[in-house]
């Protein structure tokens, strides 16, 4: 070695991977209704016949949540049908008010994640100034 740091780790042909985790889903986990074609749907998620809706959102952070809905039911936890609507409806929202966000689901940390709830409750209805 001549001293130097060896280069970063990366994906040899810099293709995100959740592309590659999204083909491996089965065709009805990726959206951009989720529910419907899936068999014992009422068994996998924790909220009935209710539907995961992913139209509208930028297409890596649709697929990631329809990989994380796949994963939960193949872990054996219900899939959080309600928490994953809830997010999809911050970030269309955030999209139509141009308020940004991440690129990713997985480049979100915990602040970044809660301030954006905290900025689609209080504008929601426009009672509250944006924060």
């Amino acid at each position: 070695m001549n001293g130097q740091r060896p280069p970063y780790l990366r994906p040899a042909d810099d293709k995100d991977p959740i592309w590659q985790l999204l083909q491996e889903l089965p065709p009805q986990w990726r959206g951009p209704i989720i529910g419907p074609a899936i068999d014992n749907w009422e068994k996998i998620t924790e909220n009935a016949k209710a539907r995961i809706k992913l139209h509208g959102l930028p297409e890596t952070i649709a697929a990631e949540l329809a990989w994380m809905a796949h994963w939960q039911a193949l872990d054996g936890t219900r899939s959080s049908v309600l928490a994953t609507n809830q997010m999809a409806n911050i970030l269309r929202r955030a999209i139509r008010e141009q308020h940004p966000f991440p690129p990713s689901i997985r480049a979100m940390d915990w602040d970044q994640a809660a301030a954006l709830q905290r900025w689609f409750y209080a504008t929601r209805w426009g009672r509250l100034p944006p924060p």
